[in-house]
C-alpha cells in the first residue's frame, strides 16, 4: 500500500437513465425513499431540497437530449452558499460565517475527443431566456469582452485557463 488513495471510478449514466430516475422520484414524493443517487448529498432530512434538485436534474435532461441526444454524462453540483458577513476572507485563512442554502446549480455534461473545426465547450441553459454559449479554442480577451450577459463568465473562465495552460 502506497498511501495514496485510489482514483474514484468515473461512471457515466446514459441521460436518459439519470431522466428517469429522477422523474420516478418526482412523481412518487416519497419522503423515505431518496433515490440511490441523491441520497449521499442530502441525507434523510433533506427530502424537499432533493425533490426541488430532482426536478432540476429533469428539466436539465430534458434540455440536453433537445439539445444534444442520448448519450452517456455526467452530473456536477455546485451548492449554494452565502457569506453573512459578505466578506471571502477565506481566500487569505480567515474565518467566515458561511452557510449553504437551498439552491443549487447542476451540470449535466457529456466529453467528445477535441477535433478540430469543433467547439471547446457548448452550455445551453434550461432558462430560454439565456442563449446558449459556444466556446472555440484560443478564445481572445477581445470575444470576451464582446460577451454578454452569463456568456461572459464562461468565456472569461475559458480564456482564463487557456492563457494558465500555456
Amino acid at each position: 500500500m502506497s498511501g495514496v488513495p485510489d482514483k474514484p471510478k468515473e461512471s457515466k449514466t446514459r441521460v436518459s437513465k439519470l431522466r428517469a430516475a429522477a422523474c420516478e422520484f418526482v412523481s412518487e414524493k416519497e419522503a423515505d425513499r431518496l433515490p440511490e443517487f441523491l441520497a449521499p448529498v442530502y441525507g434523510p432530512e433533506g427530502c424537499r431540497s432533493a425533490l426541488q434538485a430532482a426536478e432540476l436534474l429533469v428539466h436539465a435532461c430534458d434540455r440536453f437530449l433537445a439539445d444534444f441526444g442520448e448519450q452517456p454524462v455526467k452530473v456536477v453540483r455546485c451548492p449554494a452558499r452565502v457569506n453573512l458577513r459578505g466578506m471571502h476572507i477565506d481566500n487569505n485563512g480567515g474565518y467566515t460565517n458561511t452557510i449553504c442554502v437551498d439552491k443549487e446549480v447542476f451540470l449535466v455534461f457529456a466529453t467528445v475527443p477535441m477535433e478540430a473545426g469543433n467547439p471547446l465547450l457548448q452550455l445551453h441553459n434550461v432558462d430560454d431566456v439565456y442563449s446558449p454559449v459556444v466556446a472555440h479554442p484560443n478564445f481572445s480577451e477581445e470575444q470576451v469582452k464582446a460577451s454578454e450577459s452569463w456568456v461572459k463568465y464562461v468565456t472569461g473562465t475559458v480564456c482564463a485557463m487557456e492563457e494558465f495552460a500555456r
